[in-house]
């Protein structure tokens, strides 16, 4: 028998219901514990992050670390090559506070010379150390040479070969009365001012030297950078109307037996 309408509705609507739950997709399970099971999900999730936030600052050290090993290797090459080409000549510049002429800059295109180091200083004449230095390198004829007093740290430098018979001044002497380093040639006694050049006695008679006066050298040295020395400007000859020939005369003198005295502290005066 057929059922009544409204019991037949009813099931019809309840069997659509059925159906709509059983295609719908079940929701996910509510994680044990509630809040316990959120706080073990952000835990393990954790290690992830905190690795990334700590492989950042290493990423920047390293790259530091190559940086500075890129320009301190190209500071290095930079510092090699210019041990062989250039780095004699200097910038000059003066400092006026301390009164020395000192190198600069290497490019700047001027006249300083590098000549060697305090370590290559040898034993020299009446308690002076010299170093040898332009035979080669520099186009002087006869080399040069740079001198340093130990008693007082005077520098001088000075060409080797006399101005009058080019014998070698560093086989004669180097004195002082007080107005500053003069070298004594080993042939005639002739006497230069090693500071300036000037030519303080010869075998000239009645009036100024004829003998050239001796070309002399700036020196600029530091312990680190090594010695420098700067060629001097020629002096002009001497006027005839200053020249004091019996102060030359006496110069000559005192020089004189200040080396027989050292070379011969037996010999009765």
């Amino acid at each position: 028998p057929s059922a009544p309408p409204l019991r037949v509705a009813r099931r019809a609507a309840s069997s659509v219901a059925e159906g709509s739950h059983a295609m719908a997709p079940s929701a996910p399970a509510a994680p044990v514990g509630g809040s316990v099971g959120l706080a073990l999900a952000a835990t393990a999730a954790s290690p992830s992050s905190s690795s990334s936030s700590s492989s950042s600052p290493s990423l920047a050290v390293l790259r530091t670390l190559v940086l500075g090993g890129v320009l301190g290797a190209g500071a290095a090459l930079i510092w090699w090559r210019s041990r062989g080409r250039g780095r004699r000549r200097m910038f000059a510049r003066t400092d006026r506070q301390r009164g020395a002429v000192r190198p600069r800059r290497r490019w700047a295109r001027s006249e300083w010379w590098y000549v060697g180091r305090h370590s290559q200083l040898q034993p020299g004449p009446a308690g002076w150390k010299q170093l040898e230095f332009g035979a080669d390198r520099m186009g002087l004829w006869g080399g040069a040479a740079v001198c340093r007093r130990d008693s007082d740290g005077k520098w001088v430098a000075f060409i080797r070969a006399c101005p009058h018979a080019g014998i070698d001044l560093l086989a004669g002497d180097i004195e002082d009365l007080g107005e500053g380093p003069i070298i004594n040639c080993p042939a005639h006694s002739y006497l230069f001012n090693a500071s300036t050049g000037s030519c303080l006695w010869d075998a000239s008679r009645g009036g100024p030297p004829t003998t050239p006066h001796l070309a002399v050298f700036e020196v600029w040295q530091h312990r680190l950078l090594g010695i420098w020395v700067l060629p001097k400007p020629l002096l002009e000859p001497h006027a005839k109307e200053a020249w004091d020939q019996a102060k030359a005369d006496a110069t000559q003198l005192a020089v004189t037996d200040i080396i027989l005295d050292r070379k011969f502290p037996d010999f009765p005066k």
